[in-house]
């Protein structure tokens, strides 16, 4: 193994505690947003097969827990909570991430917040016997309400501000390139301050200040940026060279003091296997159709970098590491 451990006050080897974490947008979730209905029920997911399958072996290397946000609706099938039940045996945490990951919930009331959480809350809480304790929404859409609700459940933490302009340009691409999303004007966005303004570093957001430092409140842990405001995500490695990638993840590392790396099913989707029998919509979605092989080396280039740092940790416990100081 390459990294592993549990988290402490301090690290006694010179590590600091940080988190690998899956935003869990399924294949069925992707279809969806190319228009193609899914009978969740039904449908046989790779992300729940053969492409955890390869994430849960790139953990055991690297000795890293992993903190899995599932979406509610996915769970209507049988074989997916029995995936996501033994995810949960092996160690894994289980978040939240919506019922219907819904692109328009900067735009929800209250209520309709309320039920987008919730339902996914109970979902998560029946299939793994506890209730989730941390969340991250659909493009990090952090709103008073969000704050509201999660408090209101007890959540030790939420994940979803991304103070960067570049997640701006990220939506309005997914908009162009998407037929089946609710469509938001994202000058319309209800976190658009968030986006543009929001705290960098930890901190607890309360439903006044959502997005910036308060005494109290919801510990926020937000997505890791370098200079510029630049958002580090395994997919940005896929958009830069490797020697410009690296050193922004570098810097995103040591400027971050909570940092995590977040990364998604289709980054180890293998396209010559995966795709097989699905619709070809699903071919249309951004680095789909990457060759396994190359995925596999972008993935283990910038994770190696992150165990030069970690002692991994589930978000869990970097929440409480970045809270108890």
């Amino acid at each position: 193994m390459k990294g592993g451990g549990s988290a402490g006050a301090e690290m006694s080897s010179g590590r600091r505690p940080i988190a690998l974490n899956i935003n869990f947008d399924s294949i069925a979730a992707c279809l969806e947003a190319k228009g193609v209905e899914v009978d969740r029920r039904t449908f046989v997911d790779p992300s729940f097969g053969t492409i955890m399958d390869r994430f849960h072996r790139l953990a055991d290397e690297y000795g890293a827990p992993l903190t899995i946000y599932v979406i509610g609706h996915d769970l209507e099938s049988s074989a997916n909570r029995s995936a996501v039940r033994a995810w949960s045996e092996r160690g894994d945490e289980i978040g939240n991430h919506t019922w219907t990951h819904v692109q328009g919930l900067s735009r929800l009331s209250l209520d309709e917040t309320r039920r987008e959480i919730r339902r996914a809350h109970d979902v998560i809480a029946e299939t793994v016997g506890r209730p989730p304790t941390g969340f991250i929404a659909p493009g990090w859409a952090t709103t008073r309400f969000v704050v509201q609700t999660l408090i209101e459940l007890d959540y030790r933490y939420d994940t979803s501000l991304a103070p960067s302009w570049v997640q701006l340009v990220g939506q309005a691409k997914l908009r162009l390139s998407s037929s089946g999303i609710v469509e938001v004007p994202l000058l319309r966005r209800g976190d658009l301050t968030g986006l543009l303004w929001g705290s960098r570093h930890a901190y607890r957001a309360t439903t006044s200040r959502p997005w910036r430092p308060n005494r109290t409140g919801l510990p926020m842990l937000p997505l890791p940026t370098g200079p510029w405001r630049m958002p580090v995500w395994h997919t940005m490695g896929f958009l830069m060279s490797r020697a410009r990638w690296e050193k922004l993840l570098r810097s995103a590392i040591a400027d971050t003091g909570a940092f995590y790396y977040l990364m998604h099913p289709l980054d180890l989707l293998d396209p010559d296997t995966d795709l097989v029998g699905l619709p070809d919509a699903i071919r249309k979605i951004d680095r789909a159709l990457v060759p396994l092989d190359e995925k596999l080396r972008l993935l283990r280039r910038s994770l190696d970098i992150v165990a030069e740092y970690a002692e991994f940790v589930t978000m869990e416990r970097l929440a409480e590491h970045a809270f108890s100081r």
